[in-house]
């Protein structure tokens, strides 16, 4: 069992970032951002978003969700 929730507990970290790689309203850090450029008269579309944020959370998650079933 505490196996178990540690795996848990890292699931969980996991999961609550990938709001952040797929939508830039999925986290503050995003929001912001999009605020900065915008100040700047810089556009970045979210189809821009998603194609960077796509190239970074997918190699990532599977990384991750094997970490999670082979090592831990």
């Amino acid at each position: 069992p505490a196996l178990l929730q540690v795996k848990a507990m890292y699931a969980t970290v996991i999961a609550s970032n990938l709001g952040a790689f797929f939508s830039p309203i999925g986290a503050l850090a995003g929001i912001m951002w999009m605020s900065i450029l915008k100040d700047h008269d810089l556009s970045f579309s979210y189809a821009q978003f998603l194609k960077i944020g796509l190239t970074i959370a997918l190699p990532t998650l599977l990384v991750s969700v094997l970490v999670l079933q082979f090592i831990l």
